[in-house]
C-alpha cells in the first residue's frame, strides 16, 4: 500500500513538472512569434510599375495654370515638390529616391513598405545626414508620415493628416538635376510656343518670338537674345511680380533682367518697374 501511495506521488509530481515544462515552451514559442516583425505580402513588380519615375505636385500644376505666376503661388513649391523613383533603389523592403524640397534643396526620402496601416498606406520619411558617412531615417519638421499608392495619384500626408497629392510626369527618374520638373514644367507651361510682339522695336527688334517648349531656355526669332531663365527657386514673399532674364549666348549682347507677368494671353515684359511694358501676344492654337 506504502509502495502505491509513493508510486502515485511520483507519477502526480512528475504530471505536474511535464506540464509546468510544456506551458513554459508554449509562452516562450508565443512570445517569440509576437516579436517577430510583421511583412507585408507586397507585389513589387505590379507597385513598381505604378511607382516608377517622376512625380511632381499636382496643386502646382493646378495653381500655375490658374495664376500663371511662380511667385504667386510659391507656397505650392514649398514641402516635396517632386521625386524621382527609380525601382532599382530597393533594400529590404525600403525604397529610397531623391526629391526636390522646399524649391532649393534635395534629399534624399524613403517609403518602408512593411506594415501598412489599415487604409493601405505605408510609412515614408526624410534620410537625414547624421554625420559624413551614414544616413538615417528620420522624420523632420515636415513630418512627413504616410504615402498612399492611388491611381492616378501618390498621396503624402503629414502628422496633421494634411495630404499632398502627386501626379505622374514622365519616365525618367536619373540622370538630370532634381530641380528639372519645377524649372522645366513652369518655363514650358508658361512660355511654350509663338508669341507676336506688338512693340517690337521696345526690347527684343522683331515682331516674333518663339518660346522653344522642347529646348527649354531657348528663345527664337531676336537678333538680341537666344536664351532666357525665369526665377523659380524660392521666391521672396515679398516680390510682387516674376523675374526673367534674356541671354546671347554669342555674347555680343548684354543679358538684361526683367518683370513679367501674364494677361490673359498677353505676355507683359517690364524693362523697369515703373514703365509701360512690352506686350507678347500668344498665337492661336500653340
Amino acid at each position: 500500500m506504502t509502495r502505491v501511495d509513493r508510486t502515485g506521488r511520483v507519477g502526480v509530481w512528475a504530471a505536474v513538472l511535464i506540464g509546468a515544462i510544456c506551458a513554459l515552451s508554449s509562452c516562450r514559442h508565443h512570445t517569440q512569434t509576437e516579436a517577430v516583425r510583421h511583412k507585408a505580402n507586397v507585389d513589387y513588380k505590379n507597385l513598381f510599375a505604378k511607382l516608377r519615375g517622376t512625380w511632381i505636385s499636382y496643386e502646382y500644376i493646378l495653381h500655375l495654370s490658374k495664376y500663371k505666376s511662380p511667385s504667386r503661388i510659391s507656397a505650392y513649391s514649398d514641402g516635396v515638390f517632386s521625386f524621382m523613383i527609380d525601382p532599382d533603389k530597393l533594400n529590404n523592403d525600403t525604397l529610397v529616391f531623391t526629391a526636390w524640397l522646399n524649391g532649393h534643396e534635395e534629399k534624399g526620402m524613403w517609403i518602408d513598405f512593411t506594415s501598412p496601416d489599415t487604409l493601405g498606406r505605408y510609412s515614408i520619411g526624410i534620410r537625414k545626414k547624421i554625420d559624413r558617412d551614414m544616413e538615417s531615417r528620420s522624420q523632420l519638421t515636415d513630418n512627413i508620415v504616410r504615402i498612399k499608392i492611388d491611381s492616378p495619384f501618390l498621396i503624402i500626408y503629414t502628422a496633421a493628416f494634411d495630404s499632398v497629392r502627386y501626379v505622374y510626369y514622365d519616365s525618367v527618374y536619373g540622370k538630370r538635376a532634381s530641380d528639372y520638373p519645377l524649372r522645366y514644367y513652369t518655363t514650358r507651361t508658361l512660355f511654350g510656343g509663338s508669341y507676336v510682339v506688338r512693340d517690337s522695336g521696345m526690347l527684343f527688334e522683331t515682331s516674333s518670338l518663339f518660346f522653344d517648349p522642347e529646348h527649354t531656355g531657348r528663345v527664337v526669332g531676336s537678333p538680341l537674345y537666344d536664351s532666357f531663365d525665369i526665377n523659380i527657386s524660392s521666391p521672396s514673399p515679398s516680390d510682387t511680380m516674376d523675374y526673367m532674364e534674356f541671354f546671347d549666348s554669342r555674347k555680343v549682347n548684354e543679358s538684361r533682367s526683367f518683370n513679367y507677368k501674364f494677361k490673359k494671353n498677353v505676355l507683359m515684359i517690364y524693362p523697369h518697374p515703373d514703365s509701360l511694358p512690352c506686350r507678347l501676344y500668344k498665337r492661336e492654337n500653340e
